[in-house]
């Protein structure tokens, strides 16, 4: 039949938030947002990516790569995933070394989206390994697991309008 392409395109872009999906290019975020801190040391300390401003990537198939723009030389790429203008996104982990101890941090990304809008959520979740926790829980005068939630909220920022044309 040649409905059934067209018929997969439509369901794909129902699937993926419809006109509501995030734009190509790049994005700037409001100064990041600390909701929750446990763990004591800052989000830059514990080897989170700052999303200050990111270059946001479609891919045919609705996913997307988010990559920050934090001036690092190899910067982190989030795989992500987008329905009906929720987003998740591949989780990072992140080691810090401290001698016979590392500390862990998972690192999840979450958001809603609109097509030049977005929030977004970073929750690292930090654990101590190794035979130094209890020098670190008390050197740092904290608890393991600990929580950092950041969050920003984000608009599209290229000049190139595409086919949607201005707001």
């Amino acid at each position: 039949m040649t409905r059934a392409p067209f018929i997969v395109s439509a369901l794909a872009l129902v699937a993926c938030g419809g006109s509501d999906l995030p734009r190509d290019g790049a994005w700037v975020s409001e100064a990041a947002v600390v909701d929750t801190n446990s763990c004591v040391i800052t989000p830059e300390e514990a080897g989170i990516p700052t999303l200050t401003g990111f270059n946001l990537e479609r891919d045919l198939d609705g996913s997307f790569t988010l990559v920050p723009m934090d001036g690092s030389d190899d910067p982190v790429e989030y795989d992500c995933d987008l329905l009906l203008g929720e987003m998740t996104c591949d989780i990072e982990r992140f080691d810090i070394p401290l001698g016979p101890t590392s500390l862990r941090f998972r690192l999840t990304l979450v958001g809603d989206f609109e097509t030049r809008r977005a929030t977004l959520r970073q929750v690292a979740e930090g654990d101590c390994e190794g035979t130094g926790c209890v020098v670190a829980k008390n050197k740092l005068e904290t608890e393991f697991p600990c929580t950092i939630d950041v969050s920003y909220e984000s608009k599209w920022d290229s000049d190139d309008l595409g086919p949607l044309g201005e707001e």
